[in-house]
């Protein structure tokens, strides 16, 4: 073969190599875009959040810290010349305090990193309250970003809270189980936002069930029914866990009839039986009229009842 029809097909194989090469990355590159477009959006990087509302960007940062509680500067005389209302019910003042008491030494826009507020916040400048709010928090960089922007008071015409709702409602969880809280709210223009991170937290027996600062409440080594109440922004709403006992109950023992049945006598009597059931606990049996006396006064207004009122309703 000569020399000239071998660097023909030489060339001739490799244009069909580089065709086919590029026919695949063409695919490749088809691939991805319908892979992008499947996802609904281009990798693109969101634009930071900036507070343009003083009572709804800033305040609940100051109450998911405990800076406005009675224990803080949320008390009657404040705190070291520095006074906010109790979990924020004051907006106005509390601005005011902010930005405009002691000649608005507490913020500088011009540099925000060196307002005073945000120092002693995050413990640059000695502090009776210590730390309250790393640097590296979501909650610093929003109130630097207030800062930032000239410490907006907001409009009239801003969106308010309408409610929160708290997920899960309700649910049985067994002795040492944990439980992530989702916290939502519903503001007036229809939006929603996720606010498990800024909203607060409280059980109504820390026995039963705790719940930190995130909204993870962990059970406890008890049975029993406990509540976790989330607030934010003046606005509530519960949880509540049903814990079990661990030994195991007949259902006969749960009840004379099934919830529901003419084994019932009132419907409270389904309700608590239904509660009993979820908590497997067993009813008490049927007391004399003596103990009954006894017990509903001392649930009713927490005293025994007289010798008198005891013969009157015995006769």
């Amino acid at each position: 073969m000569r020399v000239g029809n071998i660097a023909s097909k030489v060339l001739s194989d490799n244009a069909e190599l580089l065709r086919r090469i590029g026919m695949a990355n063409r695919v490749r590159v088809r691939l991805v875009v319908l892979l992008l477009l499947a996802a609904g959006s281009w990798p693109v990087r969101a634009e930071p959040y900036t507070p343009q509302n003083f009572e709804n960007d800033i305040i609940p940062i100051l109450t998911r810290f405990g800076c406005n509680t009675s224990g803080c500067h949320g008390k009657a005389e404040g705190q070291n010349g520095f006074k906010l209302s109790v979990f924020g019910f004051d907006p106005e003042a509390d601005y005011e305090a902010i930005v405009h008491e002691g000649r608005g030494r507490r913020v500088f826009p011009a540099s925000p990193t060196a307002s005073l507020f945000l120092r002693k916040a995050c413990g640059d400048v000695p502090h009776g309250g210590g730390v309250r709010i790393d640097r590296q928090r979501p909650e610093y960089e929003r109130l630097r970003a207030w800062i930032a922007v000239g410490m907006p008071f907001g409009s009239v015409d801003d969106p308010v809270i309408e409610r929160i709702a708290v997920e899960p409602r309700e649910r049985q969880l067994a002795m040492g189980d944990r439980q992530p809280l989702l916290v939502t709210a519903y503001w007036s223009d229809g939006r929603t936002e996720d606010v498990t991170a800024t909203a607060t937290y409280q059980s109504n027996n820390e026995a039963l069930a705790a719940v930190d600062e995130n909204g993870l409440v962990s059970i406890g080594q008890s049975p029993g029914a406990v509540a976790v109440m989330a607030s934010y922004l003046g606005q509530v709403d519960v949880f509540q866990a049903l814990i079990p006992r661990g030994e195991t109950t007949e259902v006969s023992e749960l009840g004379a009839a099934p919830v529901g049945s003419s084994g019932a006598s009132h419907q409270i009597d389904e309700l608590v039986l239904r509660r009993l059931a979820k908590l497997n606990i067993a009813p008490s049996p049927i007391c004399d009229d003596a103990t009954f006396l006894r017990r509903v006064y001392l649930d009713v207004i927490g005293t025994l009842p007289t010798a008198d009122e005891a013969r009157r309703f015995l006769a």
